[in-house]
Protein backbone atom coordinates (compact mmCIF):
# COMPACT_ATOMS: atom_id res chain seq x y z
CA UNK A 1 0.00 0.00 0.00
CA UNK A 2 2.82 2.41 0.80
CA UNK A 3 4.29 1.70 -2.62
CA UNK A 4 1.06 2.97 -4.25
CA UNK A 5 1.11 6.07 -2.09
CA UNK A 6 4.66 6.81 -3.19
CA UNK A 7 3.71 6.35 -6.86
CA UNK A 8 0.66 8.62 -6.43
CA UNK A 9 2.76 11.26 -4.70
CA UNK A 10 5.38 11.08 -7.48
CA UNK A 11 2.70 11.50 -10.16
CA UNK A 12 1.29 14.55 -8.34
CA UNK A 13 4.73 16.15 -8.00
CA UNK A 14 5.58 15.50 -11.65
CA UNK A 15 2.19 16.84 -12.75
CA UNK A 16 2.65 20.04 -10.75
CA UNK A 17 6.15 20.67 -11.99
CA UNK A 18 5.21 20.19 -15.64
CA UNK A 19 2.64 22.98 -15.32
CA UNK A 20 5.22 25.25 -13.72
CA UNK A 21 2.99 25.89 -10.72
CA UNK A 22 1.26 28.73 -12.55
CA UNK A 23 -2.42 29.32 -12.02
CA UNK A 24 -2.65 31.95 -14.76
CA UNK A 25 -5.27 31.36 -17.40
CA UNK A 26 -3.98 31.96 -20.90
CA UNK A 27 -5.74 34.80 -22.63
CA UNK A 28 -6.71 35.09 -26.23
CA UNK A 29 -4.28 37.07 -28.32
CA UNK A 30 -5.34 40.67 -28.63
CA UNK A 31 -6.93 41.79 -31.84
CA UNK A 32 -5.16 44.56 -33.67
CA UNK A 33 -6.63 47.88 -32.61
CA UNK A 34 -7.95 50.35 -35.09
CA UNK A 35 -6.09 53.62 -35.20
CA UNK A 36 -7.92 56.24 -33.13
CA UNK A 37 -9.96 58.93 -34.84
CA UNK A 38 -8.43 62.40 -34.53
CA UNK A 39 -10.35 64.36 -31.90
CA UNK A 40 -8.62 67.73 -31.97
CA UNK A 41 -10.91 70.50 -30.81
CA UNK A 42 -10.21 74.17 -30.49
CA UNK A 43 -13.19 74.77 -28.22
CA UNK A 44 -12.66 74.77 -24.43
CA UNK A 45 -13.96 71.79 -22.51
CA UNK A 46 -17.30 72.01 -20.71
CA UNK A 47 -15.48 72.29 -17.37
CA UNK A 48 -13.29 75.21 -18.48
CA UNK A 49 -14.21 78.41 -16.74
CA UNK A 50 -12.80 81.82 -17.60
CA UNK A 51 -11.29 83.83 -14.72
CA UNK A 52 -13.78 86.17 -13.07
CA UNK A 53 -12.66 89.70 -12.12
CA UNK A 54 -14.63 91.63 -9.50
CA UNK A 55 -14.31 94.90 -7.58
CA UNK A 56 -15.77 95.89 -4.25
CA UNK A 57 -18.47 98.55 -4.18
CA UNK A 58 -17.31 101.63 -2.24
CA UNK A 59 -20.46 101.61 -0.08
CA UNK A 60 -21.24 97.93 0.53
CA UNK A 61 -17.77 96.44 -0.01
CA UNK A 62 -19.44 93.75 -2.16
CA UNK A 63 -18.83 92.68 -5.74
CA UNK A 64 -21.49 92.07 -8.35
CA UNK A 65 -22.81 88.50 -8.33
CA UNK A 66 -21.09 85.79 -10.39
CA UNK A 67 -21.51 82.08 -11.10
CA UNK A 68 -19.05 79.36 -10.08
CA UNK A 69 -19.18 75.85 -11.51
CA UNK A 70 -17.79 74.40 -8.27
CA UNK A 71 -14.42 72.90 -7.42
CA UNK A 72 -11.14 74.55 -6.47
CA UNK A 73 -10.45 78.25 -7.02
CA UNK A 74 -7.52 80.59 -6.55
CA UNK A 75 -8.42 84.14 -5.57
CA UNK A 76 -5.84 86.83 -6.39
CA UNK A 77 -6.74 90.05 -4.56
CA UNK A 78 -5.45 93.62 -4.37
CA UNK A 79 -6.34 96.22 -1.77
CA UNK A 80 -5.22 99.59 -0.56
CA UNK A 81 -5.29 99.58 3.25
CA UNK A 82 -6.93 102.74 4.58
CA UNK A 83 -5.15 102.56 7.97
CA UNK A 84 -2.09 100.80 9.36
CA UNK A 85 -2.72 97.52 11.14
CA UNK A 86 -6.16 96.82 9.68
CA UNK A 87 -7.50 93.42 8.62
CA UNK A 88 -8.69 92.62 5.13
CA UNK A 89 -11.63 90.25 5.52
CA UNK A 90 -13.15 88.89 2.28
CA UNK A 91 -16.07 86.46 2.34
CA UNK A 92 -17.80 84.44 -0.36
CA UNK A 93 -21.56 84.82 0.19
CA UNK A 94 -24.65 83.76 -1.78
CA UNK A 95 -25.84 87.40 -1.74
CA UNK A 96 -24.82 90.76 -0.24
CA UNK A 97 -24.88 90.50 3.58
CA UNK A 98 -25.87 86.82 3.28
CA UNK A 99 -24.28 84.05 5.33
CA UNK A 100 -20.55 83.64 4.88
CA UNK A 101 -19.59 80.48 2.94
CA UNK A 102 -15.79 80.94 2.94
CA UNK A 103 -13.61 83.61 4.58
CA UNK A 104 -10.12 84.99 4.10
CA UNK A 105 -8.58 87.33 6.67
CA UNK A 106 -5.20 89.03 6.27
CA UNK A 107 -3.42 91.60 8.47
CA UNK A 108 -2.22 94.62 6.47
CA UNK A 109 0.38 96.29 8.71
CA UNK A 110 0.76 99.61 6.84
CA UNK A 111 -1.56 102.02 5.02
CA UNK A 112 -0.46 101.15 1.47
CA UNK A 113 -1.41 98.89 -1.48
CA UNK A 114 -1.24 95.10 -1.00
CA UNK A 115 -1.89 91.99 -3.05
CA UNK A 116 -2.09 88.30 -2.27
CA UNK A 117 -3.75 85.00 -3.10
CA UNK A 118 -5.74 82.34 -1.30
CA UNK A 119 -7.40 79.06 -2.29
CA UNK A 120 -10.98 77.90 -1.94
CA UNK A 121 -10.82 74.13 -2.42
CA UNK A 122 -14.45 73.11 -1.79
CA UNK A 123 -16.64 75.57 -3.68
CA UNK A 124 -20.11 74.30 -4.50
CA UNK A 125 -21.73 75.33 -7.80
CA UNK A 126 -23.82 78.47 -7.42
CA UNK A 127 -24.16 82.24 -7.47
CA UNK A 128 -21.88 84.23 -5.19
CA UNK A 129 -20.66 87.70 -4.27
CA UNK A 130 -17.26 88.42 -2.75
CA UNK A 131 -17.83 90.88 0.08
CA UNK A 132 -15.43 92.78 2.27
CA UNK A 133 -16.43 92.35 5.92
CA UNK A 134 -16.40 95.83 7.40
CA UNK A 135 -17.98 94.95 10.74
CA UNK A 136 -15.98 95.19 13.94
CA UNK A 137 -12.97 97.27 14.76
CA UNK A 138 -9.74 97.00 12.86
CA UNK A 139 -11.26 96.09 9.49
CA UNK A 140 -9.81 97.66 6.33
CA UNK A 141 -12.28 99.71 4.33
CA UNK A 142 -10.15 100.71 1.32
CA UNK A 143 -10.86 99.76 -2.31
CA UNK A 144 -10.25 96.15 -3.36
CA UNK A 145 -10.45 93.92 -6.44
CA UNK A 146 -10.04 90.20 -7.06
CA UNK A 147 -9.68 87.67 -9.87
CA UNK A 148 -11.16 84.22 -9.25
CA UNK A 149 -9.59 81.41 -11.32
CA UNK A 150 -10.66 77.77 -11.37
CA UNK A 151 -7.84 75.30 -10.57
Amino acid sequence: MSRWLLILAAVMVIGCSSQGGSTAVPSASPEPSASPEPTASLEPSATAEAPISVVGDSETGASDSFELAGGSYEVAWTMTADTAGCYLALAFRPRIDGPSIMNHVKLLPEAKPYSGTFLWLTAQPGTYVLQQDRSGSGRCIGPWSATITRR
